[in-house]
C-alpha cells in the first residue's frame, strides 16, 4: 500500500481569446491568463503480489483544482448620448442578439479545473544485475478532467438608469477510457537510498461534453444548451524520485513528476463557438483539440505486508 501527497502546477498553453477592446480588438483576457498555480492532491495505490515475478495494483488520484480569476475594465469613453462602453466578448458583432455581452465596462472571468482518475495494472518484474529492478506494466485506465468557466459582465453606464448584469457559465467534461503500458526502474544509490524512474502512457477514447447556460441582463434573455462528442485522447506520465527505508516494512520518499493529456475539451477554447451558437444559431460543436500539462512534487509512504 502506498499513500502520496501531491502538489502539481498546471501550465496553461491555451490562448483562446475571451474578452477584447471593442475599438481596437486588442485581447484583454485569454486562456493563458487563467493560471491557477499549484494545486494539492492525493494518490493511493494498493497492490498484491502472488510471487516475486508478478503482481497487480489498483491506484487512484485526485487533484483539487484551484480557481483563478481575471478582470478587465476600461474607462467609459464619451458618446453622443451615453458614454461608450469599451469592452466586448470575442465574436460580438455590430447587431448581436446578446446585447449584454457586446458593450460593457467590466468583465470578470473565473476558471476552475478538476482532475482525477483510476487505473488497474498487471506488473511483471524483470531481473537485472547489481540490484537494479525493472517492472513492466500494462493495464486499463480512466481519467476525468473538468473545467468550470464563468463570465460575469457589468454594464456600468452611469448615463443609464439601470445597471445591467449578464452571466455566462460554460462547463467542459472529459471522460477518458483506455489502455496503457509503462516501465518502472529502481536502482540503489547507497545502502539506504534508491533512485526510481517510471513512465507510462496510453491512448484513450474520450467522451467530451460542453454545457452552456447564460443570462443576458440587458435584453432579459436566457438559455442553456449542451453537446457531447467522442474523440481520441493521449496521456503520458513520468516521474523521478528517491526512496529510503524507515523500518523493514515501511519506506518513505519524494519525487517530481509530469502529467500530460492531449485531445481534450477546454472551456476557454469552446467559449467562442458556444457564443456564436447562441447569437446566430451556428452549428454547435465540441473543440477537443486542447491539452493540459501538469508537473509537480510528490511525497509518499509505502507499507509492505
Amino acid at each position: 500500500m502506498e499513500l502520496e501527497a501531491l502538489v502539481w502546477n498546471r501550465e496553461r498553453t491555451d490562448d483562446a481569446v475571451i474578452t477584447v477592446n471593442r475599438s481596437t480588438q486588442e485581447t484583454l483576457i485569454d486562456g493563458e491568463d487563467l493560471d491557477p498555480g499549484y494545486e494539492p492532491g492525493v494518490r493511493a495505490t494498493f497492490g498484491w503480489a502472488p510471487d516475486q515475478q508478478q503482481g497487480f495494483e489498483i491506484s487512484g488520484f485526485w487533484l483539487n483544482g484551484q480557481s483563478e480569476s481575471e478582470t478587465a475594465s476600461l474607462p467609459l469613453a464619451p458618446g453622443p448620448v451615453f458614454p461608450s462602453e469599451p469592452i466586448q466578448v470575442v465574436g460580438s458583432f455590430l447587431i448581436p442578439t446578446l446585447q449584454g455581452f457586446r458593450g460593457d465596462w467590466r468583465h470578470e472571468v473565473e476558471l476552475k479545473s478538476e482532475l482525477w482518475g483510476l487505473e488497474a495494472n498487471y506488473i511483471r518484474a524483470v531481473d537485472i544485475a547489481d540490484g537494479v529492478e525493472v517492472d513492466l506494466l500494462g493495464g486499463l485506465r480512466y481519467v476525468r478532467f473538468d473545467e468550470d468557466f464563468d463570465l460575469h459582465v457589468l454594464d456600468n453606464d452611469p448615463g443609464r438608469p439601470t445597471q445591467f448584469i449578464s452571466d455566462w457559465d460554460l462547463d467542459t467534461s472529459n471522460n477518458m477510457f483506455g489502455a496503457q503500458i509503462g516501465v518502472a526502474v529502481s536502482a540503489p544509490l547507497t545502502d539506504w537510498v534508491s533512485l526510481g524512474f517510471d513512465v507510462k502512457g496510453g491512448v484513450f477514447a474520450n467522451r467530451a461534453k460542453i454545457e452552456n447556460s447564460y443570462v443576458d441582463g440587458e435584453v432579459n434573455l436566457s438559455d442553456s444548451f449542451s453537446k457531447s462528442e467522442w474523440g481520441v485522447a493521449g496521456l503520458v506520465q513520468a516521474g523521478l524520485g528517491l526512496t529510503f527505508p524507515i523500518t523493514p516494512g515501511i519506506e518513505a520518499g519524494f519525487g517530481y513528476e509530469v502529467f500530460y493529456i492531449d485531445g481534450v475539451a477546454l472551456a476557454p477554447d469552446n467559449f467562442r463557438n458556444s457564443f456564436l451558437h447562441a447569437e446566430f444559431g451556428n452549428r454547435l460543436k465540441v473543440d477537443s483539440s486542447g491539452s493540459a500539462l501538469y508537473h509537480g512534487a510528490n511525497a509518499h509512504v509505502r507499507i509492505r505486508f
